[in-house]
């Protein structure tokens, strides 16, 4: 009966141990993150701007910042995160605003249509 029982404890500690691991992995990390596209520069600001390019800035989202991925076009080469010419138009929802923004500054971007 003894060794049940030690069997038994043995299993609820694993159990516990896996339960706080992924408390940690899903409760612990950003929502942001967690899933979606996402606003993120290795370097500082990113700008939502107005126009791409040439546009100006017509909001400053803290980063990381969730959005939404409507389309995309080539224009100009950017040096974001990386050298680019490829800009996707975004919906912030930190800033309640559409607008233009590097795909070097979009994490887990997903598949959408040409603008």
């Amino acid at each position: 009966m003894k060794r049940l029982s030690s069997f038994k404890g043995s299993v609820l500690a694993t159990l516990a141990s896996l339960m706080f691991g992924m408390t940690l992995l899903v409760g612990g990390a950003s929502p942001v993150l967690a899933s979606g596209p996402y606003l993120y520069n290795n370097y500082g600001n990113v700008a939502i701007l107005e126009n791409a390019p040439g546009g100006y800035a017509i909001s400053y989202p803290a980063t990381p910042s969730a959005v939404t991925m409507y389309c995309w076009t080539d224009s100009i080469w950017f040096s974001g995160n990386y050298f680019t010419n490829r800009w996707f138009y975004v919906h912030s929802s930190y800033t309640n605003q559409n607008g233009w923004v590097s795909a070097s500054w979009v994490a887990n971007q997903v598949v959408v249509r040409h603008c």
